[in-house]
């Protein structure tokens, strides 16, 4: 996996990025993990982040989308993006965070329907 550390680096739309991501049963538990860009709240200084999995797509889970271009996107493995497990993150946090790459155009296509689809972006 390609990684670039960053310094006075702004996140862009549909960027992959490694974030300690906390577990849903283990509260105060997180694990490093890729996460995708999903929006902006350029008024609170907040990015919206994607957690992404290496597990693939769950049937009745609603929001999971394969990343079909997975290697451009600077990941190691097949992918999904879990579009409703979404994180705010303050914009300066990612200036001591790791950049994988960025999402093919169709990639970026169906991660933002899967946000609109789930009320996660808009706002």
């Amino acid at each position: 996996m390609k990684t670039m550390k960053t310094s006075d680096v702004r996140p862009k739309l549909y960027e992959v990025w490694r974030l300690a991501f906390e577990y849903e049963d283990i509260p105060g538990v997180s694990k490093e993990r890729p996460v995708i860009v999903g929006a902006f709240d350029e008024e609170r200084a907040l990015v919206l982040v994607v957690k992404v999995t290496g597990h693939g797509v769950r049937p009745g889970f609603p929001g999971e989308v394969p990343i079909i271009e997975w290697k451009q996107a600077g990941l190691d493995k097949p992918s999904t993006a879990r579009c409703s497990k979404t994180l705010l993150v303050p914009i300066e946090a990612f200036s001591e965070l790791t950049r994988y790459g960025k999402l093919s155009p169709r990639d970026s296509e169906a991660i933002e329907r899967a946000l609109r689809s789930l009320g996660a972006i808009g706002w």
